[in-house]
C-alpha cells in the first residue's frame, strides 16, 4: 500500500510540473481531478494515521484548491509557483512514503 501511496504523490508531483509547460486546456482539467484525487488520498490516510495534523489541513488545501468542480481560476503567472510548491510537498510525501518502505 505505501509504495502504491508513494507512487500516486510522485505521479501528482509529476502532473504539477508538466503544468508549468505549455498544454492543452483539458491536461489543466485532467491534472486538477488527479490532484484533487492525490490529496484526499493523502489527507485521508494521514488522518488516519495520526488524527487531525498539518498534513491533514495541507492536503485538505491542496484538495480544495485544485478541486475541478469548483475551481479557482488565477492566472497563470500565480498558478506556477503554487503547481512548483505543490510538486514539491508531493514530492517530499513520495519520498517519505517510499523511505517507510524500503526501511
Amino acid at each position: 500500500m505505501k509504495q502504491g501511496f508513494s507512487m500516486v504523490c510522485g505521479g501528482a508531483a509529476a502532473l504539477l510540473l508538466a503544468a508549468l509547460l505549455p498544454m492543452p486546456y483539458g491536461y489543466y482539467g485532467f491534472m486538477r481531478l488527479s490532484v484533487t484525487v492525490a490529496a484526499c488520498i493523502w489527507a485521508w490516510t494521514a488522518f488516519q494515521r495520526e488524527g487531525f495534523t498539518g498534513q491533514v489541513a495541507l492536503a485538505g488545501a491542496a484538495a480544495l484548491l485544485f478541486n475541478p468542480v469548483l475551481p479557482v481560476h488565477l492566472s497563470r503567472g500565480v498558478w506556477a509557483p503554487i503547481d512548483m510548491l505543490a510538486a514539491a510537498c508531493f514530492a517530499w510525501k513520495a519520498y517519505r512514503a517510499r523511505a517507510t518502505v524500503e526501511g
